[in-house]
């Protein structure tokens, strides 16, 4: 299948030349032939599903030479262009032939508008060409939902009704601040339900507090109602910072629902992962309980039965939740490559 581009549609075109929606894991076509010899930086390219997490296609043709010390860059970038480095640049032996290369994200670029790559060796071949193809994971969690971008931080904004991903109204609100300057104090992000016909429901459904910086911030969104077809937002301070931009997007995650008569506590907690399985804490359960991975893990967490492995738990990267239904919290097992992960778990 071949990628086409056309502004602000999410179109694959196919080999018979017919244009329709593009599957969740559409390649991503970065480099076609370019030349091997020298630095190159591909154009960024939309990612269709937001998902970094995938595999690179690496093809080379005609390579002479002895090339060393290759390598090639991920960068994520944002619907406005701006890119970053995601990760340590992947390490390239060019040789005539195609391999494939795994690609992990870190754990604060896991979803992207775009993506780009740069090639550098340390030392060049002396002919041939690279042409790359980035295929991501259908795994990945529901894209976030972008409020504002870039919205002047001095005074009250509402969004456009933007729709909330799977309809459900459970997540988290993405927060980033550039340029904030003086002291603000009492902010907060309200959000209201809106039909898909644009019918407001005249009612906040959560309402967020923070205080406006100029690094991200992840804040739990709990609304009245579990679901709705649109979020608008309203931002509004009691004192308003004296400069500088806000982006919000809304993450949205998917609750558990518990039918039924609920029991009168609900118990929660933390616990550290090492390599090794190691129950969750003892706790009776009569409906069930969440488990999520913290998002400062760099690592992932599996999870599963007693004798869970990293090869046959439920893998939850950062910011990813497992939820089921057991009689006691400890008949759950965590696991993890090595240390450094926790995981932190909810249930009644």
């Amino acid at each position: 299948m071949a990628i086409g581009s056309r502004a602000q549609t999410v179109q694959c075109q196919t080999t018979s030349g017919a244009w329709g929606p593009c599957p969740l894991n559409a390649s991503v076509q970065l480099f076609t032939t370019q030349a091997a010899t020298a630095t190159a930086t591909a154009t960024a390219q939309k990612v269709y599903n937001f998902n970094m997490t995938g595999t690179f296609l690496v093809t080379y043709a005609g390579i002479t030479g002895s090339p060393a010390t290759c390598t090639l860059q991920v960068k994520t970038g944002d619907s406005l262009g701006n890119v970053s480095n995601n990760n340590t640049a992947l390490s390239l032996t060019p040789a005539t032939g195609s391999t494939t290369i795994a690609f992990a994200p870190t754990s604060t670029q896991q979803q992207g508008d775009q993506m780009t790559v740069v090639y550098a060796c340390g030392t060049y071949p002396t002919a041939g060409t690279v042409s790359v193809e980035f295929v991501p994971s259908t795994s990945a969690p529901l894209p976030p939902a972008p409020l504002f971008s870039g919205t002047a931080a001095t005074a009250t904004a509402t969004s456009f009704a933007v729709r909330t991903p799977g309809q459900s109204g459970y997540g988290d609100l993405e927060i980033t601040g550039s340029g904030i300057t003086g002291s603000p104090s009492g902010c907060t992000i309200a959000l209201a339900y809106q039909s898909n016909t644009g019918s407001p429901t005249g009612s906040t459904q959560a309402t967020v507090s923070f205080t406006p910086g100029n690094s991200l911030q992840v804040l739990p969104v709990v609304p009245t109602n579990p679901t709705g077809d649109q979020y608008v937002a309203t931002y509004a301070c009691s004192t308003y910072p004296t400069a500088g931009t806000i982006s919000v997007a809304f993450a949205p995650t998917t609750p558990v629902v518990i039918a039924g008569t609920l029991p009168a506590a609900i118990i929660s907690g933390q616990q550290a992962v090492t390599a090794s399985a190691v129950a969750l804490a003892s706790n009776a359960l009569t409906k069930g309980i969440c488990i999520e991975a913290l998002s400062t893990n760099s690592i992932s967490v599996f999870v599963g039965p007693s004798g869970v492995t990293t090869s046959t738990g439920i893998e939850l990267p950062a910011k990813s939740s497992y939820c089921t239904s057991v009689a006691n919290s400890n008949a759950l097992y965590v696991i993890a490559s090595t240390t450094g992960a926790s995981v932190t778990w909810s249930g009644n």
